[in-house]
């Protein structure tokens, strides 16, 4: 039986550099399990072909491999997110 999964976007605000992080997060149901998928950043302005370039992305990649394939698994969002940032941003 197929996974199930349910899309989580988490905002970070930076504000010295007038950026925001969406975080791409999804939760295994039944599981209760969570990873980060991707980021996308945004600084201004903010134009819509770049929005609709990061859509199209991000569900290409979940279409490709699952997207626990693709990250670890956390008991929580933040959790998630804290390791995801640990790994690839700082």
């Amino acid at each position: 039986m197929s996974k199930i999964y349910k899309e989580h976007l988490i905002w970070k605000r930076i504000d010295r550099e007038e950026t925001a992080i969406r975080f791409n997060c999804f939760e295994i149901l039944g599981e209760n399990k969570f990873c980060v998928q991707g980021v996308d950043y945004f600084s201004l302005p903010v134009d819509d072909a770049q929005i609709r370039g990061f859509n199209n992305q991000y569900i290409e990649l979940f279409i490709e491999d699952s997207p626990e394939n693709r990250s670890d698994l956390y008991d929580t969002l933040e959790d998630a997110i804290i390791f995801y940032e640990r790994k690839f941003i700082d």
